[in-house]
């Protein structure tokens, strides 16, 4: 399934991320004091998939949430193999990853 071509998807995540960074089309970057997101997607003119690379807290899981929502698009989330727009926690992938870090970190000390 095509999601659009490369300006089409760089305006519907930049209406959610705001100040996105696209001087690289194929690999936008989003900074906030909460964190950061980078969208991957890609180098073809037809966008058919976008990879997110979260480092930022739980508070742009709904932006994420709301991405998908508003676009008709799945936001697939890697650590629960569930999709955060269906979810009824979806902000469960990143406590289960809080609650590992912070078990190893503690671990290691």
């Amino acid at each position: 399934m095509i999601l659009g071509n490369v300006s089409e998807i760089q305006k519907k995540i930049s209406l959610i991320f705001t100040n996105t960074d696209w001087s690289d089309p194929a690999w936008g970057t989003w900074s906030s004091p909460d964190g950061s997101v980078e969208f991957n997607i890609g180098s073809e003119e037809q966008i058919d998939s976008i990879a997110l690379h979260v480092r930022a807290n739980k508070s742009v899981v709904p932006m994420i949430v709301q991405l998908a929502l508003q676009n008709g698009w799945q936001a697939l989330d890697g650590s629960t193999e569930s999709f955060s727009e269906r979810s009824d926690n979806p902000t469960k992938g990143f406590q289960e990853w809080c609650r590992f870090r912070d078990e190893t970190v503690n671990e290691s000390s």
